[in-house]
């Protein structure tokens, strides 16, 4: 559920509360409506390039089939490592990064940290399966960041990726904490 107030846009969203013996409640997250760029008439499909980083090949054909129906340039990637080699050797630019935020090795908090410092103007959406103390767990702890929950469906993809591109803020992901790892 949406709406509009002066101080910015508003959406419901659930959340589990990770708090023992309490049950889960929605919650409103501020979002602010911000241009991305000079050219607000032109189009973000066909116009855009999206790199989706999913360790899982399923999830990563099927958002990059999606997107690319959808008039998107779209690289993809399986791991943190290969997202950095797309990012670096690009001959166009990618703007918006959908990653997925439970991979093995490198999670995608620490690989958008690494994106926001090397390519400061790419946009990040995150993706997760995971309840939100796993999240919260790999370093993804801060309510204003631009989030798809799998499974998602085509419209919902669609929707959080023009969302992201259009330039709802984003924290500073140098802020967020180190994710726990168990050993």
């Amino acid at each position: 559920m949406t709406g509009r107030t002066d101080g910015g846009m508003y959406a419901t969203v659930p959340c589990c509360d990770v708090s023992p013996g309490l049950s889960a409640s929605p919650f409103l997250i501020p979002f602010c409506i911000v241009p991305i760029d000079s050219t607000p008439d032109l189009p973000l499909a066909g116009a855009r390039t999206v790199l989706v980083v999913d360790d899982v090949g399923v999830v990563r054909k099927a958002a990059f089939r999606l997107l690319s129906e959808a008039g998107y340039r779209v690289f993809e990637a399986g791991s943190a490592t290969e997202a950095l080699e797309v990012l670096a050797t690009s001959r166009q630019p990618i703007h918006l990064v959908l990653v997925d935020v439970v991979m093995p090795d490198v999670g995608g908090v620490a690989l958008a940290r690494l994106i926001c410092e090397d390519w400061p103007a790419v946009r990040i959406l995150f993706m997760s399966a995971y309840p939100a103390e796993i999240l919260v767990r790999e370093g993804l702890d801060h309510p204003n960041v631009s989030f798809l929950a799998k499974p998602f469906t085509r419209s919902e993809l669609m929707d959080r990726v023009v969302a992201a591109l259009r330039g709802q803020p984003e924290p500073d992901l140098r802020s967020f904490r180190a994710p726990r790892r168990s050993s």
